[in-house]
């Protein structure tokens, strides 16, 4: 693992899941001193959004895959997703599977989940945050 990152941990969601599930989690790694990527507090208007993310992506230790029923079916967390496996797989990222929702139904799109330990989405951001917060050690 590179020690030049920038960010602890790389927030990948969709935009449905940002004000229960990523913002939160976000705010709770802030408050604990682990640096976190959420889209909207690095990304200012007149900015590449390809640029800005494939920076951050490859500059986070950990990703945290937001998977819930809405960034499963669309484009944009897919990519983040995919890219960050293949991260993993070249042991650049250390990828952390945060179900939300239906499990069986996430598993069964992202066959390749049910290989790694991964978390159920329990609404406490706090616990979330002190997990990567303790991985970082």
């Amino acid at each position: 693992m590179k020690r030049s990152e920038l960010y602890d941990v790389f927030i990948g969601h969709a935009s449905e899941d940002k004000e229960k599930v990523a913002k939160p989690i976000y705010e709770s790694c802030e408050s604990l001193g682990v640096k976190a990527y959420l889209d909207e507090k690095y990304i200012k208007w007149g900015d590449s959004l390809t640029e800005k993310i494939n920076a951050a992506l490859g500059k986070s230790r950990f990703f945290l895959a937001v998977l819930s029923a809405s960034s499963i079916k669309k484009a944009w967390p897919k990519r983040e997703f995919n890219s960050a496996l293949a991260r993993e797989i070249g042991g650049e990222q250390i990828m952390l599977p945060l179900i939300v929702g239906d499990k069986d139904a996430i598993l069964k799109e992202i066959p390749l989940i049910a290989d790694k330990l991964f978390l159920e989405w329990d609404e406490n951001a706090q616990h979330i945050a002190e997990q990567i917060r303790d991985m970082k050690k």
